[in-house]
Formats: C-alpha cells, sequence, structure tokens
C-alpha cells in the first residue's frame, strides 16, 4: 500500500513542524519579556504563533 519511505517523510515532516511552532512558542515568551512597545509586542506574538516559518528568521534580524 504505502512505501516505508513515505511514512518516515512524513512523520519527520510533522517532526519538523511540530519543532518549528515549539521554538516559536519559546520565541513568544522572548518577545513577551524584550519587546519594548506593546503594539511591537502583539505584532511578534501574532506572527510567531501564526507563521513561525517566516518570523522566526525575521524575529532575529
Amino acid at each position: 500500500m504505502f512505501s516505508p519511505d513515505f511514512e518516515i517523510t512524513t512523520w519527520l515532516e510533522l517532526g519538523f513542524v511540530v519543532a518549528l511552532y515549539a521554538v516559536g512558542i519559546l520565541h513568544v515568551i522572548h518577545a513577551l519579556m524584550h519587546v519594548r512597545t506593546s503594539q511591537g509586542t502583539i505584532a511578534w506574538v501574532v506572527s510567531l504563533l501564526a507563521l513561525p516559518f517566516i518570523a522566526l528568521p525575521l524575529y532575529w534580524l
């Protein structure tokens, strides 16, 4: 039915996505503690939770 490579690849991709969201949540905590304005904090929290793929690299620029 499915080849073993398909299952391993799917689990690796899922693990990568879960890990990226976990790192995003850790960065939310960092943003809550260190961003200067309330508007900036809200913007970073929303972006890190919604789109960690894009927001994580931009957060450290």
